[in-house]
């Protein structure tokens, strides 16, 4: 799961948020995420019991709460782009009824890799309100450095 090569929690958070923005678009169309994980949020985290599974997490609650535009890169903007067209085209080809319980268990799998599963109902709840918007990062923001990225100059 490459959103899980971000060093920064936060570009973890940023990044999986636009790829499941962008896949949902794709498989329901234009507008479609803030109902889906409504409904999402309704159902399958309905239950008290299943939330209390989920530690609170003041860090995915500040990353999608306090910070209402969502800082990308161009190439991760480009990634996700690409990856939800590529994963999209494989849901078409299941069926629709077997299409959306694959979709929501993908969602939930997607994100665990990427920020830990205690954070996917935080996750859900707090960065799918419908309150943030996308721009371009500034040079400065250092939420999509990478492990393994090497910035000394040692030879």
């Amino acid at each position: 799961q490459k959103f899980s090569r971000f060093v920064h929690p936060t570009g973890r958070f940023y990044g999986v948020r636009l790829f499941v923005d962008l896949l949902l678009q794709r498989l329901y169309g234009i507008g479609a995420t803030i109902p889906y994980f409504r409904g999402l949020l309704s159902s399958r985290y309905a239950s008290r019991e299943i939330r209390q599974l989920f530690p609170q997490n003041t860090t995915i609650f500040r990353a999608c709460q306090m910070e209402r535009v969502i800082p990308l890169r161009h190439h991760v903007i480009q990634d996700s782009k690409f990856d939800a067209e590529v994963i999209s085209e494989l849901f078409f080809e299941i069926s629709a009824a077997a299409r959306d319980i694959m979709v929501m268990n993908y969602i939930e799998e997607a994100t665990a890799a990427a920020i830990g599963w205690q954070g996917v109902y935080p996750f859900f709840r707090y960065c799918f309100d419908g309150k943030q918007e996308y721009s371009y990062a500034k040079e400065e923001d250092n939420y999509w450095d990478e492990l393994g990225d090497d910035d000394s100059n040692d030879e």
